[in-house]
């Protein structure tokens, strides 16, 4: 417990001196940017590969890095990130202007269609799986006609095209399957030759 506050108490220190009034200032100077905005996961881990390069390379110590890597792990703003490479050369300096790639944000939608699709598909594999023993109780054709039908839409998430197209199968094989056994009922009893 003891050594855990000297090491936030170290992390604290580290910070302040840091990003000191003058850290901000640079900050805003060198990027133009007028106010601190919150960082992301994808800030994060620039600084800390930054950190890693500048470690490799001999321009910080072991333990300056990971008390900088405390630093970048809880750091909110972009001033923060900033100025835990704002000491070290050039080539080591983090750019968060416009130019500086921007997350990907995926629409609020797709998970729900996914899920949507989830669902078709596990339909469809139900229904095709239900399709080929029933089909000896001449219901196996019904089934296999739902398993068809769900696996269309089922097919179109990323994670479920597997689930359904399997599906699809099934109810086609129930189909045939289904079919097969009344040609051999509606056939099989013209064949016998009358006694």
């Amino acid at each position: 417990m003891l050594r855990r506050r000297r090491d936030v108490e170290t992390r604290r220190r580290f910070t302040t001196a840091t990003l000191g009034v003058h850290s901000r200032n640079a900050w805003k100077a060198s990027t133009g940017m007028m106010e601190d905005e919150r960082v992301g996961n994808q800030q994060r881990t620039q600084v800390l590969e930054l950190l890693g390069a500048a470690l490799e390379q001999g321009y910080i110590t072991l333990e300056e890095y990971e008390q900088r890597m405390a630093a970048v792990s809880a750091a909110p703003t972009m001033s923060v990130l900033y100025g835990q490479v704002a000491d070290l050369p050039p080539q080591f300096r983090w750019d968060p202007g416009p130019n500086a790639q921007q997350p990907a944000v995926r629409p609020a939608v797709q998970p729900l269609a996914e899920a949507k699709a989830r669902t078709f598909a596990i339909t469809a594999l139900v229904f095709g799986i239900a399709s080929v023993p029933l089909s000896i109780c001449f219901v196996g054709w019904l089934l296999g006609i739902v398993a068809i039908i769900f696996s269309v839409p089922g097919a179109k998430g990323t994670d479920s095209w597997t689930k359904a197209f399997v599906g699809r199968v099934l109810g086609i094989l129930g189909i045939v399957i289904e079919l097969g056994l009344v040609a051999i009922l509606i056939f099989g009893n013209t064949a016998k030759p009358p006694a």
